[in-house]
């Protein structure tokens, strides 16, 4: 009898182990998707902006030196919205990637241009941008650049916490 209640008590904290396991993933995925909602409204609220001035000037915004939006961005923006969701740092105006590994002012998004082509790029969940200008300098073929942006493009279905980065462009 004794031995019958060890095994059910083990057989219940198997159970309660993996009911934590469930609902501490449960929750972690659900944070990930917050996340990811963010940073496709940042990205997509940024793409109209980028796309407006592209229309107006003829060709996109050139990035600062440290491939991130320009100064210039946030007053188009802000005129485009009526508001500035950008922030000010160390004198320039960049967005914030929410999924940017935590830093005293975060890391802001990824903003490349090779001539009338450009890109937008947020980290994705696993933190690493893969998204770089040297993933372009291969080619000059638009079609090889948007093949080469869908693969490193962010999956949900391959784990909420799986590779790959959150992208706008108008390579689409």
């Amino acid at each position: 009898m004794r031995r019958t209640a060890v095994q059910v008590g083990a057989i219940l904290l198997i159970a309660a182990a993996g009911l934590f396991l469930l609902l501490t993933r449960s929750i972690r995925e659900h944070k990930v998707g917050q996340k990811t909602e963010r940073a496709v409204r940042d990205l997509l609220a940024a793409q109209a902006a980028i796309e407006s001035f592209t229309r107006r000037e003829g060709e996109p915004f050139a990035p600062a030196e440290d491939n991130s939006l320009p100064t210039s961005f946030s007053e188009h923006f802000a005129r485009l919205r009526g508001d500035a969701p950008f922030h000010r740092e160390q004198g320039r105006i960049a967005r914030l990637d929410v999924f940017a590994l935590p830093r005293a002012y975060g890391e802001p998004l990824a903003y490349h241009v090779d001539g009338p082509w450009w890109v937008l790029a947020s980290r994705g969940p696993d933190g690493v941008l893969d998204v770089t200008p040297e993933l372009f300098k291969t080619t000059s073929d638009p079609a090889a650049r948007l093949d080469a942006l869908l693969r490193l493009s962010y999956d949900p279905t391959n784990g909420a916490e799986s590779r790959g980065d959150l992208w706008v462009s108008n390579l689409e």
